[in-house]
């Protein structure tokens, strides 16, 4: 080991005299590159600048769109001489920019965890393997605009992976890497009238890979936008607007700094520059004293940095609740007044610190109620159109949804202007993690003088472009890269720039109290974690950058998070691991599509499905976790104070505005039908306050054997810029303390029964009623009624599921350790099944049945009755010393003709015991097609929680209903479990079956989801089927009703 130390630090140091390639050079990222600057472009007007759009402007001239294009697998294969201006194109073929080469045809994508595997080269930084290291040229012609003449003109890649060089006309223009943020070039002096030609070479590996190696998809190519820009010769090349809040948070001292520079080839006459703020109505507003500076003459190619500040008066503050934003417009005047250049941003004002170990904004300790998000699109992988930027935060902002993480690099400059104008908080993270390369002292490329200026160069370079967002609430140095003097450098240099916002950066996975970080920033950690570090004395607040990891059906116990959480001062909430499932379309051969992960497009290596851990599914369909977490980060709690008077408190969790934009309506539900329904008067509730209210759903008269219910909805009054009217933001039910206990069914009356043996069965049959049960397998295997058959499939004990992606992870063990359940219903010996009349209408079978789990004991009893109903009830008695069961339930399958359901219990989605409470306790209907979920790659799904029954008939209104005893759980799937749990894409399903997989629960163990490769991706304890003594009682009986009258079929004697 100490060898392996010793030369991997060798080859570290060595490097500079070794690397012959600029792409396998750490000190060389940036040849000719223009210093970063804020994103910014002239405007010749005020209303044009006050839109704030590029593309509007008269100085803009997109690249975007066809260029031609040369692929090959390695360096030696390309065309070295491409870029010369005589080069014969025409065989290439087109590619549109902005896009992943792998998305468009050429080599693969590939998901990659970390670089741990000898693929796609052996880790040895900064060298890359020159054998498999694709490199796409890129070439295409432009005019330019002729009112453009006398300006300087610069070229932008917003963004390019991993590393590229540039020629214009046939001359060289530079290097570039740091594929997450712009490269600019000036090309003044390339240019020539009529038609120019520019030419890219682009590298898919470079030794800026071994810092860029983040939880991603491996792709390449000119991925985000490619603009001209047109520049006057004195310029406004940056600025920097910030806002200090008085004590009382009410006034504001606004600073402007800019930087000015003059390419002219002589001195400058002088100027002027002048700074507007400009209200949401277009108004400007009184700065004290005006912004204005008068510029002497700019020596040629030489700058001058500008300072300037005014008091403005409480003005309309920006968080994520109230996105109030203005617009700062920065105007550069000639000697005659004319207007050289308009520049605009939008600017809120804004406090963002960490005091008396609080994270606040505004002076208020706001919660952390945010996702990780990668920017993923599953058609265009890393080019992530507008339209989806737009989609997800709105998703995020109707779900809850308060902050963003950028993991792990900073995203395209249109999110933040839409983060800043939606409300979402920010941390915007540096393209950094060199996770692969390992995180020890001997190891980390963060302690390596070698990488300091990259690791400083991409921290700045985000702070640089993003700084006058005010979403963005923190900067992230990177993730999971290790300690050392790169950090400490980068940090140091960043609080120069900015000391308005707090610091975060994680090391590694268990070393997040690093001393540049502001916060403690944790991954995954335990609930019991938190709890000792809020106990503790810590000197900071906590708030998790990763948590709660979302890899297929999971979120389990989130619910708990929040409690625990919401106990504690110091701790302020954090980011679930993520947003979007990473999948990327694929099709068979039939033309049928589905989402690839992992392996799907031949990688040598690959992390399978651990990029498919997003709350949402890679076209944004909402997965059955979304509506958990739009609960649990639901800003409004509802408690009972009496509710036999309807008396309840509402608190208004907001920290910045009361609940005028809301309205309250209320529901009180019979059996899960609504009988009443009235709009509730909400007070303005003032933030972070309570009142309390009175529902007068009036007197009740409680029927028998019916549960009445309280639902308490609140609705956006009016139509946001992200929800329409009505959408609802918050709800929450209460059982009433209202009921009369159930007539018990009188069965003498019934029809009567008759039981015989025949064929190795018992045979029950009565009025339009027969069913069986087999002597061998003790399982009831026909069930009819007015000639209709309803179980194709017979139904038999089950303690298994197909294994979810955390059941099945690495590390978990779930699968090895509950092993014994998978087959002991299958091979269980059953030892006797006995029957008997007990009267002239009841009939029973008992079934005596021991286990292959340390011999358990497992009964069941059949009660028959005249009218129809089966009574089941079955008790397992298990070896305490056994593990958990994964199910406890029957299963069956039916013909498919009962292709619809009813239920009253959790929904309309899934859930699982540990994932609930974002489903209302109401009756449901739909296709029973519908019930299951497709998650990308198939597992346990459809499951819902605390049924009271359920109902499948068909379009005629015959089928049966299971009714529990007390609560159970149900499911269905138009395939097999054996079918689901050897899928391993949903296009492996079979696309048509005869029949339904139906699953009577009694329960199921929860997801779990605390991380997804260790124990600690188990099920939570309580949320386990522990080996211990059950038994549990369902209903099964059948009938013929018009499906809303279907619920009375439960009450009928």
């Amino acid at each position: 080991m100490r060898f392996k130390t010793a030369l991997f630090t060798a080859l570290l140091f060595s490097s500079l005299s070794f690397a012959k390639n600029d792409w396998e050079n750490p000190k060389v990222f940036d040849i000719n590159k223009e210093r970063p600057h804020a994103t910014l472009m002239p405007y010749s007007n005020r209303t044009l600048a006050l839109k704030g759009e590029l593309e509007k402007s008269k100085f803009y001239h997109t690249l975007n769109g066809d260029w031609k294009f040369n692929w090959v697998p390695r360096p030696a294969d390309r065309p070295e001489m491409f870029y010369k201006t005589d080069f014969d194109d025409s065989k290439w073929s087109l590619i549109n920019v902005p896009g992943n080469w792998e998305m468009q045809g050429y080599g693969f994508p590939a998901y990659l965890n970390r670089f741990v595997y000898d693929w796609p080269f052996e880790v040895n930084p900064p060298y890359v393997n020159h054998n498999e290291n694709p490199v796409g040229s890129y070439r295409r012609s432009f005019d330019i605009p002729q009112n453009w003449a006398g300006r300087e003109v610069f070229v932008t890649f917003n963004g390019v992976s991993s590393a590229f060089y540039l020629w214009v006309n046939g001359e060289k223009v530079g290097f570039s890497q740091g594929s997450m943020t712009p490269a600019e070039f000036n090309i003044t002096d390339l240019l020539k009238s009529g038609e120019n030609t520019i030419a890219a070479e682009v590298y898919r590996w470079s030794d800026a890979s071994y810092i860029e190696d983040a939880d991603q998809w491996r792709m390449s190519g000119i991925f985000r936008d490619v603009y001209l820009s047109a520049m006057p010769k004195v310029h406004i090349r940056d600025f920097f607007v910030t806002a200090e809040l008085d004590n009382d948070y009410r006034n504001a001292e606004l600073k402007v700094n800019m930087d000015l520079v003059n390419y002219g080839k002589s001195i400058s006459s002088p100027y002027t520059v002048k700074v507007d703020l400009i209200d949401a109505h277009g108004q400007n507003v009184s700065i004290d004293p005006n912004l204005k500076a008068s510029v002497k003459g700019l020596e040629k190619s030489g700058g001058q940095t500008i300072d300037i500040h005014g008091f403005v008066e409480n003005p309309e503050k920006w968080t994520a609740e109230t996105p109030n934003l203005y617009t700062i417009v920065l105007t550069l005047l000639d000697g005659q007044g004319e207007v050289v250049e308009m520049l605009s941003h939008n600017f809120g004002f804004r406090s963002v610190e960490v005091k008396n170990k609080r994270f606040l904004v505004n002076g208020k300790p706001v919660y952390i109620k945010g996702v990780n998000l990668h920017a993923h699109d599953p058609y265009q992988g890393k080019t992530v159109p507008y339209s989806r930027m737009v989609e997800d935060i709105e998703l995020m902002k109707q779900n809850n949804v308060n902050a963003v993480r950028t993991s792990h690099y900073p995203q395209s400059p249109e999110f933040y202007r839409l983060c800043d104008e939606y409300g979402l908080y920010v941390i915007d993270e540096a393209c950094i993690e060199s996770h692969g390369v390992g995180f020890d002292p001997e190891e980390t490329l963060a302690d390596k003088p070698l990488w300091k200026d990259a690791h400083v160069d991409r921290v700045m370079s985000m702070a640089h472009r993003d700084k006058n967002h005010p979403s963005i609430v923190m900067w992230s140095l990177g993730n999971e890269a290790g300690i050392g003097q790169n950090f400490s450098a980068a940090a140091d240099k960043l609080r120069k720039l900015d000391k308005t916002r707090p610091l975060h950066y994680l090391p590694g996975y268990a070393k997040w109290q690093h001393p540049v970080t502001d916060i403690a920033a944790p991954m995954y950690p335990r609930i019991n974690t938190l709890t000792k570090y809020a106990k503790g004395d810590p000197d900071r607040p906590l708030i998790m950058c990763e948590y709660s990891h979302a890899m297929g059906n999971s979120l389990g116990n989130f619910k708990d998070y929040w409690e625990t959480i919401e106990k504690y001062d110091v701790l302020q909430g954090g980011f679930i691991w993520d947003w979007v499932d990473q999948g990327l379309v694929k099709t068979t051969e039939d033309g049928e599509e589905y989402w690839a992960y992992g392996g799907d497009f031949g990688e040598p290596n690959h992390a399978g499905t651990f990029c498919i851990n997003g709350i949402v599914m890679p076209d944004r369909a909402p997965s059955p976790e979304l509506p958990e977490v739009k609960k649990g980060y639901q800003e409004i709690s509802v408690s009972a104070i009496d509710l036999k008077k309807g008396l309840l408190e509402i608190t208004n969790k907001y920290f910045f505005k009361n609940l005028s934009f809301l309205n309250c309506q209320w529901q009180l539900l019979e059996n899960g039908i609504v009988i009443k329904e009235e709009p509730l008067s909400l007070p303005a509730i003032a933030p972070q306050t309570s009142e309390q209210v009175t529902v007068p759903f009036g007197k009740i008269k409680p029927k028998p054997g019916v549960e009445y219910i309280l639902t308490i909805q609140f609705k956006l009054s009016d139509g946001t810029k992200w929800a329409p009217k009505g959408h609802v933001l918050a709800w929450q039910q209460f059982e009433l303390p209202f009921s009369k206990a159930a007539e018990k069914t009188d069965y003498s009356n019934t029809a009567a029964l008759n039981l015989e043996e025949k064929d190795g069965r018992f045979l029950v049959s009565g009025k339009d009623f027969s069913a069986a049960v087999s002597k061998s397998t003790g399982e009831l295997s026909s069930m009819k009624y007015k000639g209709r058959e309803f179980i194709k499939n017979p139904l038999s004990p089950n303690f298994w599921r197909a294994m979810t992606d955390n059941d099945d992870s690495r590390g978990n063990g779930l699968g090895h350790w509950l092993s014994d359940w998978k087959n002991a219903a299958s091979k269980r010996t059953v030892k006797s099944v006995k029957a008997k009349q007990s009267s002239d209408s009841i009939a029973v079978i008992n079934v005596e049945s021991e286990l292959t789990v340390g011999r358990a004991s497992y009964s069941t009893e059949y009660t028959f009755y005249g009218n129809g109903d089966v009574l089941i009830t079955n008790e397992i008695n298990p070896d305490p010393d056994k593990p958990p069961m994964m199910r406890l339930g029957m299963q069956m399958q039916i013909p498919d003709e009962f292709s619809n359901v009813q239920w009253y219990g959790r929904g309309p989605h899934e859930t699982y015991q540990d994932r609930k409470s974002g489903a209302a306790v109401a009756l449901y209907e739909m296709k029973t097609s519908e019930l299951p979920f497709d998650y990308v790659r198939p597992q346990e799904n459809g499951n819902r929680t605390d049924v009271r029954w359920a109902a499948f008939y068909n379009d005629n209104g015959l089928g049966f209903m299971a009714i529990a005893e007390n609560l159970m759980n149900f499911s269905a799937w138009p395939y097999t479990q054996q079918q689901l749990a050897n899928a391993d894409h949903t296009a492996a399903l079979p696309e048509q079956t005869d029949f339904y997989t139906v699953n009577l629960d009694y329960k199921q163990m929860g997801v779990g989801g605390d991380n997804s490769w260790s124990k600690r991706s188990r099920p939570h304890e309580k949320y386990r089927l522990k080996a211990k003594p059950y038994k549990y009682t369902i209903r099964l009986r059948p009938f013929v009703s018009d499906k809303k009258s279907i619920r009375k079929v439960t009450q009928r004697n």
